[in-house]
């Protein structure tokens, strides 16, 4: 809507009096709406919902306002700003999400099912940003809530935190022993199956980076299957995206160009920045280890775009760290200096539609 329109439509609302009425009216509907997205975010419905949900961003965003202002409707505001997770974690809207998330649990701090929900929602977006005393206090949060309440789904949820910080800290073997500790490959119900997702992603994740690439393999096509199974192509994408690594790791590279391929396009489709950056440097790496120095940096320009969104350069995760300055070293003994910084340069002036385009068709 136009904002003349809205403005006016607005004024004649207050001249009646009937403000409020509407504006609760809107909450109720939006926090239904958010409600079915949850339970729809990880199945056969997930690009529909997507597509739906980002469409009524403003309108989700006017809710959680109300909810957290005039309406001061604390149960509304943690559910929906929780139950709207896929949409900030995996749809390049985690800024939006933590400013909501943050606000709803500093001022509602009552427990709840919902708060719980809220709290490792933020959590994961705060994964996402690489920001660690925030996972550290929102783990240590949830880890309480779900001991108390010896939820299965929920304990995932918690090792989901707790592994991936200390995933980010550089500590493989220690996240992947919190991990194994959580039933995650089996199925608790829609209310954390995000959680339980991720933390497979995770998982497969230090095999790599533990240097165990068959077993990571093995996992990723577990995880691959169980995606398949509930219709989720964001998961599977990083399956596909882990199953790359692994491939990489065991010198299949053509098997490697592949998954990260097929992961770049499910995550293209999603506006996930981190799912883009990611498979784009799996990528840049893959060409750079056959030599191809040009097209390696060209790469890794476009992936800084989708870093840049973000705000944090390979989350700060140790090993992405390591790998992209790795790919960038190889790229620049293979090309040169100039050539690798005028190859960045245009990868960084392509839009990003064009870029995943390229990484996507480049040979």
């Amino acid at each position: 809507m136009l904002d003349t329109l809205r403005e006016y439509g607005a004024d004649w609302l207050r001249r009646l009096g009937e403000a409020e009425e509407l504006r609760c009216r809107h909450r109720t509907h939006y926090r239904a709406l958010a409600l079915r997205a949850d339970a729809a975010w990880m199945g056969p419905d997930q690009l529909a919902w997507y597509e739906r949900a980002s469409a009524d961003h403003s309108n989700f965003r006017t809710a959680l306002d109300f909810c957290l202002g005039e309406g001061d409707d604390g149960d509304a505001a943690l559910e929906l700003a929780g139950a709207l997770w896929f949409l900030w974690l995996a749809c390049g809207l985690q800024h939006a999400g933590r400013h909501y998330l943050d606000r709803a649990l500093q001022q509602y701090p009552t427990p709840s099912p919902a708060r719980s929900k809220a709290v490792w929602a933020c959590g994961a977006i705060a994964l996402g940003q690489g920001d660690l005393d925030t996972v550290a206090v929102r783990t240590q949060e949830l880890r309480a809530d779900a001991e108390a309440s010896a939820d299965p789904a929920m304990l995932v949820a918690a090792a989901h935190l707790e592994g991936g910080y200390l995933g980010l800290s550089g500590q493989p073997a220690q996240a992947a022993a919190v991990f194994d500790a959580a039933p995650y490959t089996r199925d608790h119900g829609a209310a954390y199956s995000g959680a339980r997702f991720l933390v497979w992603t995770i998982r497969v994740f230090a095999h790599t980076n533990l240097g165990e690439f068959a077993q990571a393999a093995a996992a990723a096509d577990a995880m691959r299957a169980q995606c398949l199974t509930c219709g989720d192509r964001w998961a599977q994408a990083f399956a596909d995206y882990v199953r790359g690594l692994a491939a990489l790791g065991l010198g299949q590279l053509d098997e490697a160009t592949a998954y990260a391929r097929a992961s770049l396009q499910a995550k293209a489709l999603l506006r996930d920045s981190i799912g883009i950056g990611t498979s784009i440097d799996l990528l840049a790496s893959i060409t750079a280890a056959t030599g191809r120095g040009e097209p390696a940096a060209r790469l890794l320009g476009i992936g800084q775009q989708a870093w840049n969104a973000i705000g944090r350069n390979q989350l700060g995760v140790p090993e992405l760290l390591a790998a992209r300055k790795a790919c960038e070293r190889q790229a620049r003994e293979s090309i040169g200096d100039d050539a690798y910084e005028a190859a960045f340069r245009k990868g960084m002036e392509d839009s990003i539609d064009d870029g995943i385009t390229y990484a996507l068709h480049q040979t």
